[in-house]
């Protein structure tokens, strides 16, 4: 049933990736828009956001993420654009569209809350956060990964877990690192995708700690993790962590990460906004 393939796409992306997930989701919409169930054609356009963002495809996701939220609200659906909404803020931040990133956000709290789903919360909350780290405001992000670490009505593991580099790296930009090892030391990976999660998280984590060797051996680590799993922003992130950290320890090779990070970021039209825990950025 086209229910079956949501739930499977969903798992799919956090097991085995992107790629192999996107083709179920795509077998599972065809399916859907045979038997004419339009809400759950939504769904499926929804749920393949996450698996555009991490290959890349961002162009496409932009266009499928405004057909879902004017589509679906047409029908009075809110849940579908709700999904939407923090990829396309994510989308619109990497590509230095900050206003625009900044109404995207305005919205989503408000929504997230209403539908009190983890699905939605979590991955606007990070959103939010996101765009607040951009502007500069440190406590309103910090004050919304906390909101997020109380939320005690709403299971969040397996979301949160999905997403835990950026809450980890938001905290660490906020020079916030008490709360960054809470986040680390309370995670419990599930899926590959948690389990690369947590990793960039150690390693954004010490680095911000100061220990650049632990954190360069871990940031390698999660390039290699996250190109075989096919996260392009992940894996930009990563190889820029590696070339601070072995820059700093004298390593020559910092110079190739930075040239591949260069090339991942350039081909994203993306620029690789890192803000660490000194507010520098690169």
């Amino acid at each position: 049933s086209a229910l079956a393939l949501l739930i499977r796409a969903e798992v799919e992306w956090a097991n085995d990736g992107p790629v192999v997930a996107l083709e179920t989701v795509r077998a599972g919409r065809d399916l859907a828009e045979r038997r004419g169930v339009i809400h759950t054609v939504f769904f499926f356009d929804a749920l393949s956001l996450g698996a555009l963002f991490d290959l890349g495809a961002w162009d496409e996701l932009l266009q499928v993420a405004d057909d879902i939220v004017r589509g679906s609200r047409q029908v009075g659906g809110h849940y579908a654009p709700a999904l939407a909404q923090p990829w396309i803020t994510q989308v619109l931040l990497w590509r230095e569209r900050h206003a625009e990133a900044s109404d995207t956000a305005a919205s989503l709290g408000a929504e997230a809350v209403q539908i009190r789903d983890a699905q939605v919360l979590v991955p606007a909350w990070v959103a939010t956060a996101l765009v607040a780290i951009h502007q500069g405001r440190k406590r309103d992000a910090i004050a919304i990964i906390e909101e997020l670490d109380r939320e005690s009505e709403v299971s969040l593991a397996w979301y949160r877990e999905n997403f835990l580099a950026d809450l980890v790296r938001i905290c660490a930009a906020s020079d916030d690192l008490a709360l960054a090892r809470q986040l680390v030391d309370r995670s419990h990976p599930t899926a590959k995708r948690h389990q690369l999660s947590l990793l960039s998280a150690m390693a954004a984590l010490e680095e911000a700690a100061g220990d650049v060797g632990e954190a360069a051996g871990l940031y390698e680590r999660a390039v290699e993790g996250w190109s075989d799993y096919g996260h392009q922003v992940e894996t930009g992130l990563a190889l820029l962590g590696a070339a601070r950290c072995l820059e700093k320890l004298g390593d020559v090779r910092w110079t190739d990460r930075g040239a591949r990070a260069e090339e991942i970021f350039g081909g994203l039209g993306a620029h690789p906004f890192v803000p660490l825990s000194d507010g520098r950025a690169l």
